[in-house]
């Protein structure tokens, strides 16, 4: 099974935590891929989950993690670009300009929070 079928796997059985043995829903996450052009070749930001995790243990992931309630509160000093909100609302089932916010700033705060790097201000 290639890494890609393994990871629709295990997204099918989400567990609420770790060894909880319940499934639970799915939730919202979002991700950022940051590509470093500077140099000759792009170079990618990418982290390893620790070996313990029991969602992909080991792997290398682009940083991100789920929406929390307050990132849909956060102060911004402007509103999310039109053509990035469109291409988050094209994915959603339920699209609202809310979620599509909220998604976009979750993605901003897990990055901050998993490597200290901060997009704004």
């Amino acid at each position: 099974m290639n890494e890609f079928a393994e990871l629709l796997t295990r997204i099918e059985g989400v567990e609420d935590g770790p060894g909880s043995g319940r499934t639970g829903r799915l939730r919202d996450a979002a991700t950022l891929v940051l590509v470093d052009r500077s140099a000759g070749e792009p170079r990618v930001l990418l982290g390893r989950r620790h070996d313990r995790h029991a969602f992909l243990p080991g792997r290398f992931v682009f940083p991100g993690g789920r929406v929390d309630a307050e990132d849909a509160r956060m102060a911004i000093s402007g509103a999310l670009d039109p053509a990035s909100e469109r291409r988050l609302m094209q994915r959603m089932r339920r699209p609202t300009h809310s979620r599509a916010r909220a998604l976009a700033l979750t993605a901003i705060r897990e990055t901050f929070e998993e490597t200290g790097i901060l997009l704004g201000r």
